[in-house]
């Protein structure tokens, strides 16, 4: 059963006291960020930023951001250099000495690009949708839609993907993925960034508030791994609110970590 995290604050960080290594993965939209009803009218605050690049530089932990954004996308939001990016939900990925796109979704991108022009032409015009084509992927956002026109972007996304055996989606509460078969996710990301940052018996702690962020929980069933956002069945250990909290917790682990 997910507990709620602060109920269980001083465990939680005896646990990070102890570990010799910390790897730190978190998502961003959700996470780091509240979501927005445009993906493009985000931005991180300086307060966070400034928190991430410190625990960075800390000389026990590593830090990633693994998230559904292209690469080049959240590198711009977060810029912060002393940390690893996973984009495309893992797809993509750049830490220091690792350049890694996954190979099923180069070549996937044809039939990728012929789901995202169909889609933007049958989504066109509906309230609060957006079609993203991250070349890897493929998000349709409807944080903003109401439920029927949710309906409406789940059945024209199963519609446009339908018979095609290189792709398959995942539809969530605030947007619907559409990824390539065989391809990698945040699960296999967290595993490699934490191999390549830390090394496998770094205690990992991992955040986010997406079904796709459910990966990353299942492949770190040891780790520290918190979800953000509403109770809901979830793979992670801990829950808390908001991003707010996730601030919260990551100013604790500071803390924790330069005593």
């Amino acid at each position: 059963m997910t507990a709620d995290l602060f109920h269980h604050l001083d465990a939680v960080l005896e646990r990070i006291r102890s570990a010799p290594t910390v790897w730190l993965g978190t998502d961003f939209d959700g996470t780091l960020v509240p979501h927005a009803a445009d993906p493009g009218d985000v931005a991180l605050d300086a307060g966070t930023k400034e928190l991430l690049r410190d625990l960075a530089t800390r000389p026990r932990c590593r830090v990633a951001v693994v998230t559904g954004r292209s690469l080049a996308d959240i590198r711009r939001l977060v810029a912060v250099n002393e940390i690893a990016y996973a984009g495309n939900h893992g797809l993509e990925i750049q830490a220091n000495g690792l350049d890694h796109r996954d190979a099923a979704a180069v070549l996937a991108r044809e039939p990728l690009e012929r789901a995202a022009l169909r889609l933007a032409d049958e989504l066109v015009g509906l309230p609060g949708i957006t079609v993203q084509d991250k070349r890897l992927s493929l998000a349709v956002d409807y944080y903003a839609s109401p439920m029927e026109i949710r309906r409406i972007a789940v059945s024209a996304i199963d519609a446009a993907i339908g018979g095609v055996p290189e792709l398959f989606a995942r539809h969530g509460v605030h947007g619907s993925e559409v990824r390539p078969v065989g391809a990698g996710h945040k699960g296999t990301a967290a595993l490699r960034l934490r191999e390549h940052q830390s090394g496998p018996d770094a205690l990992p702690i991992f955040l986010g508030d997406e079904r796709t962020d459910e990966d990353a929980f299942q492949a770190l069933p040891d780790g520290i791994t918190i979800r953000v956002g509403d109770p809901r069945p979830t793979a992670a250990r801990y829950r808390v609110d908001s991003p707010q909290e996730v601030a919260r917790f990551l100013h604790r682990l500071r803390d924790t970590l330069a005593s």
